[in-house]
């Protein structure tokens, strides 16, 4: 039988909001900072278009998620 696994649910960083996430690092950093139960981010191409890459933060998905 194997473990569950939690999801991880994304969100767009407040703090970090810019165009360009360069490094994942960083942003992880600057999602800690914001609180709001992240453990850490990652920069990602955006889903809108023309969006750019931007920082979203990462915590694991509540059950209703």
């Amino acid at each position: 039988m194997r473990p569950v696994q939690a999801r991880d649910c994304l969100t767009r960083s407040t703090l970090l909001p810019g165009v360009l996430c360069v490094r994942s690092d960083n942003c992880a950093i600057g999602c800690r900072e914001e609180g709001k139960g992240y453990t850490g981010g990652r920069c990602l191409i955006s889903p809108l278009p023309l969006d750019g890459i931007r920082c979203y933060c990462v915590k694991p998905c509540d059950s209703t998620d």
